[in-house]
């Protein structure tokens, strides 16, 4: 089974065109992810992914992640992953931007 995780991916129409300016091909990963556009952001969201440090696949992506804070700008991109420990989270780039976020609940069989 495992630990795994979600995630979310957002890049504006800019910060593609950037990548392409510097010639830089996408993660494989990404072809497993959901993808869609809304207005001139691409996103890719995922859930239960096996993100382990020790997967190339991750590796390149978390990669290709510093070079996008690095290169294309924190405006113009943002990640969140979500792991399964209260503590496990991973946010770069402009979330807020973006208008992404994580919320948090507490889910109960009890009445509130």
């Amino acid at each position: 089974m495992g630990y795994r995780s979600d995630g979310v991916l957002a890049i504006t129409k800019d910060g593609l065109a950037k990548l392409l300016i510097h010639d830089v091909r996408m993660p494989e990963i990404l072809s497993e992810m959901k993808s869609s556009v809304v207005g001139d952001h691409h996103y890719w969201t995922y859930q239960g992914f096996k993100m382990y440090e020790q997967y190339p696949d991750v590796v390149e992506l978390h990669q290709w992640l510093a070079f996008l804070e690095e290169t294309v700008g924190a405006e113009d991109f943002a990640y969140i992953r979500l792991g399964e420990e209260d503590d496990d989270i991973l946010s770069m780039g402009d979330p807020c931007e973006f208008g992404i976020h994580i919320e948090r609940s507490i889910s109960t069989a009890a009445e509130w």
